[in-house]
């Protein structure tokens, strides 16, 4: 399974708005987000993640 990473930069200012929005944001992660709309993001970039140790996927969870 393939892993990704997402790196959103806050806008400057913008750092209030984002964690006003977050409920709405995690309830609706498509097009349309509340994060989205309220503009909040500098740069948003998607990346591929290689897990270097413990890969959750693979049954390596980090516990505690």
């Amino acid at each position: 399974m393939a892993n990704f990473v997402v790196c959103a930069l806050d806008k400057p200012h913008r750092a209030t708005a984002r964690l006003e929005d977050r409920a709405a944001h995690r309830a609706r992660l498509l097009a349309g987000d509340p994060y989205v709309t309220a503009d909040a993001h500098a740069s948003v970039g998607i990346r591929p993640f290689n897990w270097g140790m413990r890969n959750p996927s693979t049954g390596g969870a980090i516990h505690g």
